[in-house]
């Protein structure tokens, strides 16, 4: 089958946004297009490993996810951004994630960034880098440990749940269990903030002995709020999914 145009593309997508059920024809045509991103992605994953030595965890949206998307969104199918995706994890501090970033950004020059640090997407905190590859678009996560384990949890509840959770369609009687993981999002949020401020007063240098002190108690407290979340993530998990 030859590759479809971008015209054969939108159109297949609003096939898929209104049949019911999906014709093999169009889940067919959708699996042709969905395989072409695999090599623009591996193709991705492999710049950012050789010439960042930055490791990237890749995987290509499923079939089910591209069609729920596409119901939910009015997203057209061929400016649909994360079919393929890049996600990496490091423990760092905001600083460091945005350096991270800005380092991607230059190994992709047409690359657009989506920081949902500043702008969380109901919880959800992580930057996004957008850009085409091959001529197909990667979406590549940058997030920090405990923006990927808020994630990592929520995606657990909402394979529980429903996936709607994610977008802030959350059942009543899950509203309180929801309410707390987006209390601990803000917690995140505090913790980065108080990071940044610590770092800020390290970079102006000439500390006596009291500032050192209160960043060596700051540091201390900030280890001792991360295991907390860690804490209350597990629990969250253990509670309402096991």
């Amino acid at each position: 089958m030859p590759p479809l145009t971008k015209s054969q593309i939108n159109k297949l997508g609003e096939r898929l946004r209104k049949e019911e059920p999906i014709s093999t024809e169009a889940l067919d045509q959708l699996q042709t297009f969905r395989a072409l991103h695999d090599a623009p992605l591996i193709n991705a994953q492999l710049r950012i490993r050789e010439e960042l030595r930055i490791d990237a965890s890749p995987r290509l949206k499923t079939i089910g996810t591209i069609v729920e998307k596409l119901r939910r969104e009015k997203t057209r199918l061929s400016e649909m951004q994360d079919i393929a995706g890049l996600r990496i994890v490091r423990s760092m501090s905001w600083n460091a994630q945005s350096n991270y970033v800005h380092k991607i950004e230059a190994l992709f020059p047409d690359a657009r960034t989506i920081d949902r640090r500043r702008k969380p997407s109901h919880g959800y905190r992580a930057v996004h880098v957008i850009t085409r590859v091959d001529g197909y678009l990667v979406e590549i996560q940058v997030r920090s440990v405990l923006q990927n384990l808020w994630a990592q949890t929520m995606e657990r509840l909402a394979d529980t749940w429903g996936r709607g959770i994610r977008y802030g369609d959350v059942p009543r009687s899950h509203a309180a269990d929801v309410g707390e993981l987006l209390d601990i999002s803000k917690s995140i949020a505090s913790i980065e903030e108080i990071q940044r401020t610590i770092n800020q007063l390290k970079r102006l240098g000439d500390l006596d002995r009291a500032d050192i002190d209160l960043l060596s108690r700051r540091n201390r407290q900030l280890k001792e709020r991360r295991r907390q979340i860690r804490a209350r993530l597990d629990d969250i998990v253990i509670r309402l999914v096991t």
